[in-house]
């Protein structure tokens, strides 16, 4: 329900006019192209890979510490002091997703 009304709100960003929604349907397409040739779309995931990959796009060579400081860190939700009703439906957006908001 919530992706029939905000998604064709959600235009721009680096690509005017290109819904937000086209990165979903872009990562179904390839999940569905790995499956059919019985690739491996991820695995486990440890620092090694994450700082291979970090050092590929040239980031910072401090990107694992600076990633397990901000894993440490309290979450938005809770910084944000929301109550219980307005917390609510802010999981229930993350729940099921790649990323995880926890509070």
């Amino acid at each position: 329900m919530p992706e029939t009304i905000l998604h064709p709100q959600q235009l721009g960003g680096s690509r005017k006019g290109v819904s937000v929604a086209l990165g979903g349907h872009l990562i179904r397409a390839f999940l569905r192209i790995f499956t059919a040739k019985c690739q491996p779309t991820a695995g486990p995931w440890d620092d090694e890979k994450i700082a291979m990959m970090a050092a590929r796009v040239h980031m910072d060579t401090h990107i694992l510490h600076d990633l397990y400081k901000h894993l440490r860190s309290p979450c938005a939700i809770k910084e944000a002091r929301l109550s219980g009703l307005a917390r609510k439906p802010i999981l229930a957006l993350h729940t099921d997703t790649f990323f995880a908001l926890h509070g």
